[in-house]
């Protein structure tokens, strides 16, 4: 079963949606399949409909027949809902907000609700990174790079040396890595109703750690480097925070109240650290943050999804899910895990003492380069 009823036999809804995504979010066409294998139809066309403010056109019909045979879709209008076909040029606001759809708040059953919250604790934790590089880090490196001359390259405050240490691929590989991963666990966002476990043999916490289990190796490749070295970058932005807040710019001498923070007059004359200042007071989720506070996010993530891990174990065992396929893809998805960060730990450790060999102590990234220069 494909989670269709009956009538949906004749019905080529995957195709619909592979056209649909293909004009609309190509990133989603991995997962059409895994949304057909594990939900109704019309719980995927309500999810679609709620997240796009639209419909892909080949549906049209089988939701017209399908709500005048009786089918639950009070959300469904057809003659007030927009259609996708090749010829749209005008796509709604992709809305960003979850939706329990069916059911309400209470009936919500405990093992979802820590699926939800460990998945919303994901986006999250990527929402924070991604503005992170595109609002601040990028503005950093295009002036370090001397987008806006030489004199603002040198008020920054930061050599290119520090800025590859303390924000370079290393943190990107991560992002780029996480926002893989949001993609497979969108089968689960998408339509947040609960998985019939009898008839698909796991549900959605099953699901959550078969997925994580996969991608835990190619998240420990990600995490690997940066954590290698994130000791060296913190020491390395603690320096330049000292001294960057001891030497100020001579050459300030534009006010931002006449100029305003956009202007590149006003950011030529600013140190990395006023930059951050400005970012992150105009950027909502940005506020309050130090960046010390947000480059040390990638170290603790590792601990927090064994965390997660250990808590999906308890809820599923004390719902009787001992034995159940759901519960044994948890334990090895708790497993690949604990060898992910087992591996991670190793190679910091030998790396640290490779430095003790070399150097006689773990040196700093500061000293670090000065040493091989």
């Amino acid at each position: 079963s494909r989670g269709l009823s009956l009538s949906d036999n004749s019905f080529h809804g995957e195709q619909y949606l592979l056209q649909f995504f293909e004009i609309r979010d190509k990133k989603y066409l991995p997962i059409v399949d895994e949304l057909f294998q594990y939900h109704k139809f019309t719980n995927i066309a309500r999810g679609i409909f709620f997240k796009y403010k639209m419909l892909p056109e080949g549906w049209r019909s089988e939701l017209v027949r399908l709500k005048e045979s009786g089918e639950n879709m009070d959300w469904f209008e057809s003659e007030k809902v927009y259609f996708l076909s090749e010829e749209t040029l005008r796509f709604p606001r992709a809305s960003k907000e979850p939706f329990y759809y069916s059911l309400k708040e209470e009936d919500i059953q405990v093992i979802d609700r820590v699926v939800d919250e460990i998945i919303e604790s994901e986006k999250e934790y990527f929402n924070y990174l991604h503005a992170f590089i595109t609002t601040y880090v990028d503005e950093v490196i295009a002036i370090s790079d001397g987008e806006l001359g030489e004199e603002a390259a040198k008020n920054l405050g930061l050599t290119s040396d520090q800025i590859n240490m303390i924000f370079g691929k290393r943190l990107r590989a991560i992002v780029t890595t996480i926002e893989k991963i949001l993609v497979k666990l969108e089968v689960l966002v998408l339509v947040r109703d609960p998985i019939d476990e009898k008839e698909h043999n796991i549900g959605r916490a099953g699901i959550l750690a078969e997925i994580m289990a996969a991608v835990s190796k190619e998240l420990g490749s990600a995490y690997m480097p940066y954590n290698k070295h994130y000791a060296h970058a913190a020491a390395m932005l603690t320096k330049a925070v000292t001294h960057t807040a001891i030497i100020q710019p001579s050459a300030r001498k534009v006010s931002k109240g006449k100029l305003g923070f956009a202007n590149d007059s006003y950011k030529r004359h600013l140190t990395f650290l006023e930059l951050w200042t400005e970012i992150s007071e105009s950027t909502e989720m940005l506020k309050g943050l130090r960046i010390d506070a947000i480059l040390i996010k990638p170290v603790h993530r590792f601990p927090k999804y064994l965390l997660f891990f250990g808590r999906l174990e308890k809820v599923v065992r004390k719902a009787g899910g001992e034995g159940t396929p759901t519960y044994e893809s948890i334990l090895l998805g708790q497993k690949a895990m604990q060898e992910v960060t087992k591996k991670i730990n190793h190679d910091i450790n030998r790396y640290n003492d490779i430095q003790r060999r070399m150097f006689g102590e773990v040196v700093d990234g500061a000293s670090l380069l000065q040493k091989q220069r």
